[in-house]
């Protein structure tokens, strides 16, 4: 539930990008170059909160809700994790040491969502057409 009675759907970015293979995990970047892809939800809220949700049917999921903390990129609103959590990537438990999302809005006026993730070991993967230009933003 985010506000009185509203209920946000999340909406799932498809990791579809290694930015860097890093020594490990091997099979996370083997993967995605083999074209299986996975997807992480995100839920951005009308109080400006993010959060990174489950999904298990998308080759992606955590044990409980992860809060992302207000950050800036340019001139672009994003969030990051603050610490480094344990997700379930490929079936099998994973350090993911930094997500970063951010939101553009296109030519359109649509909103467009961005995601960079960095697993203990050097892997990093992204999602949208910014995920290659972010770095790992810090906390606000």
């Amino acid at each position: 539930m985010n506000g009185p009675g509203i209920v946000l759907q999340p909406t799932a970015l498809s990791y579809d990008r290694v930015i860097a293979a890093g020594s490990l995990p091997t099979d996370i970047p083997a993967n995605i170059q083999a074209g299986n892809t996975f997807s992480a939800p995100f839920i951005v809220n009308f109080e400006n909160q993010a959060f990174l949700t489950t999904d298990a049917e998308q080759n992606f999921s955590v044990q409980e809700q992860v809060n992302l903390v207000g950050v800036k990129f340019r001139q672009l609103a994003g969030w990051t994790s603050a610490r480094p959590f344990t997700a379930t990537v490929y079936g099998q438990p994973r350090t993911v040491e930094r997500v970063t999302l951010v939101r553009a809005t296109d030519g359109d006026g649509a909103s467009i969502l961005s995601s960079r993730m960095r697993f203990e070991g050097g892997c990093v993967v992204g999602s949208g057409l910014l995920s290659d230009q972010l770095e790992d933003l810090s906390p606000a």
